[in-house]
């Protein structure tokens, strides 16, 4: 098998982390793949490039806006064919626009910093205008390549599509060069050296975007507390005079050492004890930063773009605030107390090495061009998502799961009230509720139109539901003739004779329905679905691990999920007495929303409550919420997805049943402790709730979340022959 051929475009001038950057992608895509270097103009990176023994094309422009070895690259690439060209820089990102139009193989960025905040050295004016040139270069290429998550986060925000948007980590060797007295580095470099004093370090170009003024006050705080504290500054730049001048200003010259630029980083990182960073904004994972882990050296960085990937709090380092020289200075001298930064640094390095490894960049870039130049199956999802219901959310997010591990390269899209907040929570391309055009626009592209979870052919909310989403089957199946399926729904109940005609003549034409519980099938069949692909399985919820540490533990906490129904206003007051009656025998209640909508009903009991009790704010992580489910002794819940949340967490339930999807699920548990909210009782509730919590019970309970989440490996076979 031919291996791949990629094209690296760039200034040729890049410096600092731009080098290493780019410099490290060549090395480590090397062994994988056939690469180029294409430079602009001679620089380091061209220099760097050279000295290795990469293959170095030069199209040098004769200034800066010579636009014609746009044609010079292009005739090069027409006789060296490539599968990508990937570019790197504002320059660069420029002429793969002037390019593009004229290959056939995609033209990639990586985003190595946030383009809307890189400074040029040319003034305000220039910064603004050559910021805006390259947004939109950017915004006009085919993929990009983020150096962390939190810039990938960034593009997602800004609406860039999310099948565009990849990480892939800066990396760095392990490799320690030969260790060096730290008593001769310094008379190396001309320093005087003290063995009792701790050495602060910061390295990296003298630039406004890197804040040393921050360093420096921070600097300044922390001597007049520790006067055993020593800086170093590593790096070159603008800034430099200015900071000279605060040193000499504020008499640091015996604490405060700047040392100007670094051709041997190592000598710096092994001259100090901890590594600080005080920049603005990072785009990426600081290679200062890696390069200190290297040598077991702790962070001291502000909480900013990528550097929140590697310093974790009270961990590898500390974080603080962008600008504030109080929190660095208390920072560091909590850091010295007891010398726990040699702690840190240890903690440090062992987690850089696991995740920010140069070896695993060749492989995380051969993944990601794999993944461009695939094709994609498209797949859009459709359910009642974006309205941060628990329960629909956990069902998205595990759709969307299962999806990609049967099609790891499928694109996908999702229905959505929420655009931009599924996009974000979910990691998913999200489509509008109310743009019809931006609906049709998916159906018509789409591949594969799944109904993903939950209960959403049904009449008990309302007719026009059932309707919106039959329209799309019948969209998807007869018009478009496309794949549809149903994975892991509930179904029912149905009035009216021609929505029970309609919909089962549309089900019987689909290609997989999977159905999450017996109930569901029998009502399907008894309505006349004639299906070969039916199948039931479970609730793709089933797939979460609900054994995580619980946020707290108390005995006697008894959580409470209530939901706005229509008939529910008995219920709610006689749930009132009973909760009361629980507070009289010594429990406390908590009561648990679901979406904010629940919050309503909540009010509506607590009102007719002689006692206090405690509601948690809505929080729209269903992780957190079962975590804080697994500190209950036992859960009161209308939601179906309360119930799943207990049981996967191994809290014993009671169930009031609003509609039959919850006689359903405790049906295939066997778990009997569940009444209609019609004959809701409270002298039943109290009894259920001891009976629950037997031993024999909550055993059942475990067997069955095993069963489920076998189910669900089972029913992943079975989508595979259709996705």
């Amino acid at each position: 098998m031919n291996k791949l051929r990629v094209l690296h475009l760039t200034s040729g001038e890049d410096r600092h982390g731009g080098k290493v950057s780019v410099m490290n992608i060549l090395r480590e895509s090397a062994p994988l793949m056939q690469i180029e270097l294409a430079v602009l103009a001679e620089g380091d990176l061209t220099h760097a490039a050279e000295e290795e023994g990469f293959k170095v094309v030069k199209f040098l422009q004769k200034k800066r806006f010579d636009f014609t070895v746009i044609f010079k690259i292009l005739s090069y690439i027409r006789n060296n064919p490539v599968d990508i060209v990937h570019c790197h820089g504002p320059r660069a990102n420029l002429f793969g626009v002037f390019l593009k139009p004229f290959l056939k193989m995609p033209v990639i960025t990586t985003i190595h910093s946030d383009f809307m905040l890189d400074d040029f050295t040319m003034g305000k004016m220039f910064t603004i205008l050559f910021r805006m040139m390259n947004s939109m270069s950017i915004r006009r290429l085919d993929s990009y390549i983020c150096v962390s998550a939190e810039m990938r986060k960034k593009l997602i925000e800004r609406g860039y599509p999310l099948d565009k948007t990849h990480v892939a980590y800066n990396g760095i060797s392990f490799e320690k060069v030969d260790s060096i007295p730290r008593e001769v580095l310094f008379e190396k470099y001309q320093l005087p050296y003290d063995p009792q004093a701790t050495y602060v370090g910061i390295l990296g170009r003298l630039a406004p975007v890197k804040d040393h003024m921050t360093f420096l006050r921070g600097a300044k705080r922390a001597i007049e507390r520790d006067s055993g504290l020593r800086f170093l500054i590593g790096g070159d730049g603008e800034e430099e005079h200015r900071m000279k001048a605060f040193i000499v200003e504020h008499q640091l010259e015996h604490h405060v050492f700047m040392m100007g630029h670094l051709s041997e980083p190592s000598d710096f990182f092994q001259m100090i004890d901890i590594n600080a960073l005080t920049s603005l904004h990072e785009g990426g994972v600081s290679y200062a930063l890696m390069e200190g882990a290297v040598y077991s050296k702790p962070a001291l960085a502000t909480a900013t773009g990528g550097l929140k990937e590697i310093v974790i709090e009270g961990v590898t380092g500390r974080l603080i605030p962008v600008g504030d020289d109080e929190a660095f200075a208390k920072a560091l001298i909590e850091m010295c107390a007891h010398k726990i930064y040699l702690t840190y640094g240890q903690q440090m390095e062992n987690y850089a090495k696991t995740h920010f490894s140069r070896s695993q960049m060749g492989i995380n870039y051969l993944e990601i061009y794999e993944r461009i130049l695939s094709e994609k199956q498209k797949v859009f999802i459709i359910g009642y998502y974006g309205r941060f219901n628990l329960g629909d959310e956990a069902i998205l997010d595990m759709t969307v799961k299962f999806i990609r591990e049967i099609s790891p390269r499928s694109s996908i899209k999702a229905l959505s009230y929420q655009k931009h907040l599924t996009r974000l929570r979910s990691d998913v391309e999200a489509v509008s509720r109310n743009r019809i055009w931006s609906i049709m626009a998916a159906l018509f592209s789409a591949d594969v139109l799944v109904l993903g979870g939950g209960t959403l052919l049904q009449t008990a909310s309302s007719k026009r539901s059932l309707w919106y989403y039959l329209s799309f089957v019948w969209m998807s199946k007869t018009l478009l003739k496309k794949k549809v399926m149903m994975l892991g729904n509930g179904f029912g109940p149905i009035n009216g004779s021609i929505s029970r005609k309609v919909t089962a003549k549309l089900l019987s034409m689909l290609d997989l329905i999977l159905l999450r519980d017996e109930g569901s099938r029998a009502y399907m069949e008894k309505l006349g679905v004639v299906n070969p692909q039916i199948h039931v399985t479970t609730d793709f919820v089933y797939a979460l691990d609900g054994k995580d540490e619980p946020l707290s533990v108390r005995e006697n906490r008894v959580g409470v999920n209530v939901r706005k129904w229509s008939n529910a206003q008995t219920v709610y007051y006689d749930l009132a007495h009973t909760l009361d009656a629980l507070i009289d025998a010594g429990k406390e209640i908590i009561f648990v929303p679901f979406e904010d909508e629940d919050m309503h009903a909540i009010e509506l009991v607590k009102q007719q409550m002689k006692h206090n009790s405690v509601t948690l704010p809505f929080e729209p992580n269903y992780r957190e919420v079962i975590r804080h489910i697994g500190g209950f002794e036992a859960l009161i819940s209308m939601r179906l997805h309360g119930m799943i949340f207990a049981s996967l967490s191994h809290t014993p339930f009671v169930g009031i049943a609003y509609d039959p999807k919850i006689h359903y699920l405790c049906e295939q548990m066997d778990y009997p402790y569940v009444m209609d909210l019609a004959s809701f009782d409270g002298e039943m509730t109290m009894s259920y709730l001891k009976q629950c919590q037997d031993a024999s019970a909550l055993a059942k309970l475990e067997r069955y979340v095993v069963v489920q989440k076998a189910q669900i490996e089972e029913s992943k076979h079975v989508m595979k022959h259709f996705l």
